[in-house]
């Protein structure tokens, strides 16, 4: 299995797939009746083989078909499906389910369907920050509420929705609740020996990158830098950071903003982030990062297909269940 959660690109905002792709410990519960969520409109893995269409606009790689991300709305929409069932018929009939898999997509979402581009363009509109997620239909009142709409639930409501949750992870995943419990306690024992294996397909892909100190890397990195001097960033790095990420943002910045991945931008991380942009792009680094990356992962894909293969089918058979789930309301 690809841990997609764990896969950040060095030219694209890393966020965090719990803030993206919503499991049910996060989700919001709120008194009111709401209309089921449609079932998605995308074609994310069709087909056996995974052909990607090289475009540096949405940031797409060979890869993408395999981390499984282009697909984690529609399995998030399916598990809250069941999770909401089974809340209503113990008797919580607020509960509600977040994602809409069918709406479209955040505008500054990469072609993996995890990422976050960082470009000239959503520079402007949203700064370093994550775009709204029109899927996410409790996003505006978790934001509101700030990001706890469980407070003052009961103790009896965690402990279902601890049941619920245990539910719709099975049904997603095809299994009874004790398949699923027995083999996360397995998966579980054995996530360290997982990990250190260097050679199974999931670790290779997680580990996958280009070496920023290449020589056309470097050089673009200097050049960014050179460009970046006049903004006075006392903490500026030697070269460019990733764009979203809280550890990665120079302090002096994030403490000037109160800098969080999500909310409105200021019109000076606007600005900014606009600057940013464009030196990156000046300097060589957008289009040196993205080509070496594109040819790194064109190479994997090719060196691995037959490993690869079983990987995009088992996405393809959860995408499909999702889709049934969805559409049976997750009885």
């Amino acid at each position: 299995m690809v841990n997609y959660c764990s896969r950040l690109r060095p030219g694209l905002t890393g966020v965090a797939c719990l803030l993206i792709f919503l499991g049910a410990c996060s989700q919001g519960s709120i008194s009111g009746n709401q209309d089921s969520p449609g079932v998605d409109n995308t074609s994310e893995v069709a087909g056996s083989e995974a052909e990607v269409v090289k475009d540096q606009s949405q940031w797409t790689l060979p890869t993408d078909p395999y981390y499984g991300g282009q697909i984690l709305a529609l399995t998030s929409q399916a598990e809250e499906t069941v999770v909401k069932n089974c809340m209503v018929k113990a008797g919580f009939s607020d509960y509600r389910v977040r994602m809409d898999a069918s709406a479209p997509a955040p505008a500054n979402l990469a072609g993996d369907g995890i990422s976050v581009l960082f470009n000239e363009t959503t520079a402007k509109q949203f700064g370093y920050r994550r775009a709204p997620d029109p899927r996410d239909l409790l996003e505006a009142e978790i934001e509101a509420s700030g990001g706890d709409l469980f407070s003052g639930k009961s103790n009896e409501f965690f402990d279902q929705l601890d049941i619920c949750n245990l539910e719709g992870q099975a049904v997603v995943a095809g299994v009874s609740v004790d398949e699923f419990k027995a083999s996360h306690q397995e998966s579980a024992g054995s996530a360290d020996a997982v990990q250190e294996n260097p050679a199974s397909i999931g670790s290779q892909l997680n580990r996958l990158g280009v070496d920023l100190n290449s020589p056309e890397l470097s050089a673009a990195a200097a050049s960014w830098r050179e460009c970046m001097v006049p903004l006075g960033i006392s903490d500026l790095p030697d070269r460019p950071w990733n764009a979203g990420s809280t550890r990665e943002l120079p302090e002096s910045l994030r403490d000037k903003w109160g800098w969080k991945p999500t909310g409105k931008p200021s019109a000076d991380e606007i600005a900014t982030a606009s600057a940013d942009a464009a030196c990156r792009a000046s300097s060589g680094w957008t289009d040196t990062l993205y080509q070496q990356e594109w040819d790194t992962h064109q190479a994997f894909v090719d060196a691995h297909r037959a490993e690869l293969t079983p990987v995009l089918a088992e996405h393809q058979a959860e995408a499909a269940r999702a889709r049934e789930i969805i559409a049976k309301g997750g009885a």
